[in-house]
């Protein structure tokens, strides 16, 4: 056995020595092995074998003690520069045992191995070297890793144009913040300066790319908007831009010239080279738009990936919200938009501060000015120029006033000032009157001082400071002064007299309230009053007991008769301005029972419209006694007018006008449109035509079959004349004969009648003028639907009763029967029919009046002939007016004398307004009236209508006393009877109506 300090000291085997009983040189072998841990334990184990192969071992002990460490060396120091953090390294050591020692290295106690990567700083490396009896040795060395490039600020600008005025940026990186106008085509970036841990390498362009994921809602579609959406994009600069937009290429560059930095435009590169500025379109898309890259140091050493955010905001556009033409020393208030900051505003032609959203401005004279504003948007954007708005400042206006400033007590003055303006203000002391138009109506108190004044707004809307105010004094008098004259003077009865008053004022004040009252003139009939330019009116007096004016109420304007309209009565224009209308189905106007509507003398007179002639209808009826009959009334009944009076036993002889106010049968101007007619009537292939040619006379088809067409005035009225006839024999109506025929609706009321008479040849008329709507007036009736004047008289001490159409008399007669009244109502447009209303009138009533006495013919026809003038409130009174001073008016009153002598006449003056002299106010002009000579005297016969069987005659108005006779013939004897007439003075002329008999053919007028 033996000991070693070094495994490589263990000796080499010696030479073993073996015996063997047989065998003189046995075999010797060996084998070692260690127990693999120092101190090593190395056996040598010995074997003998013999040549019988019996064997025999023997052992040897090596033992290896190494206790010395190895030695070992680290490396320098390392530095490893800015573009990797990577670095090998190796230590070396030495053994007194091991030849190669393991060597580990540790940062600490954490193994790692050569080559290795480092964090940013000094990192300590261990090596530690271990020979195989596990000595140990150790050395420390350091890896220094420098850090890459870190841009720590920069600073940007913004450019209108290239070379345009600078655009605010708030550069706070890596942020920047930048006000844009949409109307503003490209803005110029500037990276202005850059700050870096190391020094940048120049020339190199520094490529950023936009985050796709960080960017606004619309970018899309505002690309898309320019060619650029992807799908479409065939080459070129929407392609590139495709590849920008979505972070696929450079958005651009940063580049460092030495100098300069650079924000170059990478579209505009990658398309052109160059180096363009980045450009910012004005319609930018606003957001926070995040761009990545980075940039390289001096050394080729890129840094991390770093982020530059842009956010771009659109500019504020102000807004001024107030007026743009004000009024001097107005305040007029002004805004913008809420909610911002930074308000400034400036003021020019007025004066006004604020730092709010608003501002209140005291303008200035009158001239141009302006208010203009700028602020501060929440993105902290301002306007490149604040909004201004011109203002027009007006001057006040200075209202005059033209007017007398010398008035009257109780005059009515007239004051304007300017026209054309608005908002005018009149205020009156003194007197009363308002108004808001240019000019004021005032009617003066009395004596004093009074004034107007006025304030307006003008055209540009401004108004005075203060009203102008014009004093008036306000001092009577007026007088009045009368001229009255008559023509002709001296006169004949029965010539129509025609007073002309004239009423003057000779001042100095208006005269107010100005009326004439009529002075009696006995002997004669007052007819017609013309006051100035006004139209005539009729002037019967006494006037009317009752009045119904109809103008929108059913009141009456006399006596207080007020009527109840039942039925929905309409109004329409009237003669006089509004009418009754009737509908002819429930339409009534019922008039309690009074004294002032029992007159033993009266007369009913009136306008009316009649729209309906078919049935009974009734104009005006007051109902007497338990049955049909009525104290007086008037209606139509099938076409024919009546009028009559009754008591409770029986009613007085009717007057009556028939076919009124149409005639049955055709008219030769119905037929409009001969020739087709005739040619249908020539060859008559439909079933009325060929009703028709059956019925004609045989010259009528002679003249027809010679027809060859146009204008042919003898077959025309022969036609005529053979349809009155046809049309007069029954009715012509079969339903197959005018099957084909659309009735009209007045065709289809009669045949509902059933009608008789005179409804049937109406009928006949309707259906042929249905049957030939082209060659027939449309209204074969022309007469419906126009006014007519009716009166109706009763006079008790002369029993004569009397019908009226238009003023001419149309029927009388004398009735000796007495009227008789009692508690029913009286009726307008209807009739008491069993106590309800009934026998509707269809049409309008106006203006109808109830007198307690007969009217003359002159009166009625003065009545007629006024139409529109209308009727005298109070015959005896003429309401003149206002006369100013120096002014005059003019009344002329007509009248008809019937009797002879001198009759006096005029009229006073008088007036509301103080008159110190009433002397000259009165004229009291006379005439002499005296009979017509007999030498011109005339007696007129003519015929009434062709629809009535009388004759007219009339003769002049005598005052001596005179006969009317008749005799049958001339032939000798002459047989003359006198006649007992119901005489009417119409026309100036004495009038009666007579039957045209035999008995009745030649006339003469009888005087003693």
């Amino acid at each position: 056995d033996v000991t070693v300090e070094c495994i490589g000291d263990v000796p080499a085997p010696a030479s073993p020595t073996a015996s063997d009983n047989c065998d003189p040189a046995p075999v010797i072998t060996y084998d070692a092995s260690t127990n693999g841990t120092c101190p090593t334990l190395v056996v040598r184990t010995w074997i003998a074998t013999d040549v019988c192969g019996n064997s025999s071992t023997n052992s040897q002990t090596i033992t290896v003690d190494d206790t010395t460490a190895p030695v070992i060396t680290c490396p320098a120091n390392i530095v490893v520069g800015e573009c990797g953090a990577t670095a090998a390294f190796a230590a070396t050591a030495t053994d007194n045992c091991d030849p190669a020692p393991t060597i580990t290295y540790n940062i600490g106690g954490t193994n790692i191995t050569s080559p290795h990567t480092f964090p940013v700083g000094t990192n300590t490396v261990e090596a530690v070297a271990t020979d195989l009896c596990g000595n140990t040795a150790s050395c420390s060395f350091t890896v220094t890793v420098e850090a890459l490039p870190v841009v720590a600020d920069a600073t940007v600008t913004a450019t209108v144009g290239e070379a345009g005025p600078a655009w605010p940026v708030s550069s706070a990186y890596p942020s920047f913040s930048m006000c844009i106008d949409p109307l503003v085509s490209n803005y110029y970036l500037d990276l202005v300066s850059l700050t870096s841990g190391t020094a940048l390498q120049t020339n190199v362009l520094n490529a950023f790319t936009i985050n796709p994921t960080n960017v606004p809602a619309n970018w899309l579609t505002y690309w898309a908007s320019k060619g650029v959406d992807g799908a479409n994009n065939s080459g070129g600069w929407e392609l590139q831009m495709w590849q920008i937009i979505n972070g696929n290429a450079p958005f651009f560059y940063i580049k460092y010239t030495g100098s300069d930095y650079l924000l170059v435009d990478g579209l505009q590169y990658a398309l052109l080279g160059g180096e363009p500025i980045l450009r910012v379109p004005g319609d930018y898309p606003q957001h926070n738009y995040q761009y990545t890259g980075t940039v390289q140091d001096v050394n080729g050493c890129a840094s991390s990936f770093f982020d530059i955010f842009f956010e771009f905001n659109t500019v504020p556009t102000p807004t001024i919200v107030g007026s743009a033409s004000v009024c001097a020393g107005s305040v007029e208030t002004y805004a913008t938009e809420n909610g911002q900051s930074g308000y400034t505003w400036t003021v020019s032609g007025g004066t006004g501060t604020s730092t709010t959203n608003s501002i209140a401005v005291t303008w200035g004279p009158a001239g141009p000015g302006s208010v203009s504003v700028n602020y501060v948007n929440s993105s902290g954007c301002t306007a490149a120029a604040a909004t201004s708005l011109a203002v027009s400042i007006h001057a006040l206006p200075v209202p005059t006033i033209t007017g007398t400033d010398m008035v009257c007590p109780g005059s009515v003055e007239t004051y304007a000032t300017e026209s054309g303006q608005s908002g005018y203000t009149w205020t009156v002391v003194g007197g009363t009157g308002s108004s808001t138009t240019e000019s004021i109506t005032v009617t003066w108190g009395g004596g004093g001082t009074g004034s107007v004044s006025v304030v307006y707004m003008n055209t540009s809307g401004c108004t005075a400071a203060s009203p102008t105010v014009k004093p008036v004094t306000i001092a009577a008098v007026a007088d009045l002064a009368l001229n009255a004259s008559v023509a002709p003077s001296p006169a004949y009865v029965g010539e129509n007299l025609v007073y002309t008053m004239i009423v003057s004022n000779e001042g100095p004040c208006t005269a107010s309230g100005v009326q004439l009252q009529l002075m009696p003139v006995m002997g004669q009939v007052q007819l017609m009053v013309t006051n100035g330019a006004n139209p005539g009116m009729a002037c019967p007096g006494p006037g009317p007991s009752a009045w119904w004016r109809a103008d929108n109420n059913a009141n009456d304007s006399v006596n207080g008769n007020n009527g109840t309209t039942a039925g929905g009565v309409a109004y329409s224009n009237g003669i006089v301005a509004q009418a009754f209308s009737f509908d002819g189905t429930n339409d009534s106007v019922s008039v309690p029972d009074d004294s002032s509507l029992r007159p033993s003398n009266f007369t009913i007179e009136g306008w009316i419209k009649i729209q309906d002639v078919t049935g009974v209808h009734v104009v005006m009826g007051k109902r007497v006694g338990a049955g049909t009959l009525d104290s007086y009334s008037v209606w139509m009944e099938s076409g024919v007018l009546y009028a009559s009076i009754a008591n409770s036993n029986s009613s007085g002889a009717f007057l009556r006008y028939p076919e009124f106010p149409t005639y049955s049968y055709f008219q030769s101007s119905d037929l409009v449109n001969l020739q087709p007619f005739a040619f249908k009537l020539k060859v008559p292939t439909d079933p009325v035509s060929q009703f028709i040619q059956t019925n004609l006379s045989a010259p009528t088809l002679v003249l027809l079959t010679a027809y060859s067409g146009g204008t042919n005035d003898a077959l025309h009225a022969a036609l005529i004349a053979d349809l009155n006839i046809l049309i007069g024999n029954g009715s012509i109506y079969d339903p197959v004969r005018f099957a084909g025929v659309t009735l009209s609706q007045e065709s289809q009321y009669i045949l509902g009648r059933n009608p008789t008479g005179e409804d049937e040849v109406r009928l006949n008329r309707y259906l042929i003028r249905d049957a030939y709507p082209a060659e027939f007036a449309p209204d074969v009736f022309p007469q419906l639907n126009q006014w007519f004047h009716v009166a109706y008289c009763f006079d008790a001490a002369t029993d004569v009763q009397a019908l009226y159409i238009n003023g001419e008399l149309v029927d009388v007669g004398f009735e000796t029967n007495a009227i008789g009244y009692d508690t029913h109502p009286l009726y307008i447009g209807a009739d008491d029919n069993g106590g309800l209303p009934g026998y509707f009138f269809k049409g309008l009533i106006d203006e109808l009046s109830l007198y307690g006495r007969a009217l003359t013919g002159s009166e009625i026809q003065a009545i007629y002939q006024a139409g529109a003038g209308g009727k005298c409130s109070s015959p005896s009174t003429v309401l003149v007016g206002n006369i100013p001073a120096n002014g005059t008016r003019q009344v002329q009153l007509v009248t008809m004398p019937v009797t002879c002598g001198t009759l006096p006449g005029g009229a006073i003056a008088m007036a509301t307004t103080v008159d110190p002299d009433s002397t000259n106010s009165v004229s009291l002009p006379n005439v002499t009236v005296s009979d017509l000579p007999s030498s011109l005297w005339r007696l007129g016969i003519e015929e009434v209508s062709p629809n009535t069987e009388s004759v007219r005659i009339t003769w002049p108005i005598i005052c001596g006393t005179t006969g009317l006779e008749a005799a049958p013939s001339l032939n000798s004897p002459i047989v003359w009877t006198p006649l007992t007439v119901p005489v009417q003075i119409i026309n100036n002329q004495q009038n009666t109506l007579v039957p045209a008999t035999n008995a009745f053919r030649y006339f003469r007028l009888k005087s003693p």
